[in-house]
């Protein structure tokens, strides 16, 4: 027998209408008929669900555990997409990324032994100007009756006149100006009675919990924000700034998606 099953029966021995029992435990009516048919997507969330099969399962004196392992069991939590990296997948990863390091040592030590043998040639056969050969001449005998010019007075070339300060262009960043890209921004604020609420950034729980009248959360991301609420008829909601107001009535569950602005 299921969960609803069990509970229905239990309260249709005793005589009970979902009115009667909604105003002796303070569950809504609607949450109580939403529980025995299973439905569970109605409630605001899980915390909710265990809580409120408690509650019934007490005020109508059967066991509740049975019941909320049997909810735990048929309606596992879903995870969010890229939490968990797949078995063995962290050693592919890491396999893959052996031949490379490898390649980059290689390389690095080539460049080092072609340093030392570069530095060892100039230090064995150093290139003196006194040895140099005279030029016309390419065994360096001087012939008589030619004149050649005087290493000592041979004049330093001259450097090369820098050009005028408006002909050098300017330095100009490959960047330029161009603004980062832009993000999504989501803030959610309390203003009556209370609210459960999960906000998932980028594909991880930020937060799930309830938040009171007057209180409010933050939250920024780079790609999207997922946020279901319990009670969208108590949030005010902003998005990038934009006032959207409520997303819902009083006691109605929202579920909504926040992508980023695109660029430009």
């Amino acid at each position: 027998m299921g969960i609803g099953d069990t509970l229905r029966q239990a309260r249709i021995e005793r005589g009970l209408s979902l009115e009667e029992i909604a105003e002796k435990t303070k569950i809504r009516s609607r949450y109580l008929e939403a529980i025995e048919a299973e439905n569970f997507g109605v409630l605001p969330g899980r915390v909710y669900v265990k809580g409120f099969l408690r509650n019934y399962a007490k005020f109508l004196e059967v066991s509740p555990e049975p019941l909320v392992a049997l909810y735990e069991e048929r309606y596992p939590e879903e995870q969010p997409a890229g939490t968990q990296t797949p078995p063995g997948k962290e050693k592919e990863i890491h396999s893959r990324g052996r031949p490379l390091a490898y390649v980059f040592l290689a390389a690095v030590l080539g460049l080092i032994i072609f340093g030392v043998y570069v530095w060892r040639a100039g230090a064995l056969f150093p290139q003196s100007p006194e040895n140099a050969p005279v030029p016309g001449n390419p065994d360096g005998r001087e012939v008589p009756g030619q004149v050649y010019p005087s290493r000592e007075q041979s004049p330093a070339p001259s450097a090369p006149p820098a050009p005028p300060a408006s002909s050098v262009p300017p330095v100009t960043s490959p960047r330029g100006n161009n603004p980062s890209p832009p993000g999504v921004s989501l803030v959610l604020d309390v203003v009556q009675d209370s609210c459960w609420m999960r906000v998932v950034v980028d594909g991880e729980t930020k937060f799930e919990g309830e938040l009171t009248a007057r209180q409010s959360r933050s939250f920024s991301g780079k790609e999207r924000i997922n946020v279901r609420l319990g009670n969208a008829g108590a949030v005010l909601v902003q998005v990038n700034g934009r006032n959207l107001g409520y997303l819902g009535g009083r006691g109605e569950v929202v579920k909504k998606e926040f992508l980023a602005a695109s660029e430009g």
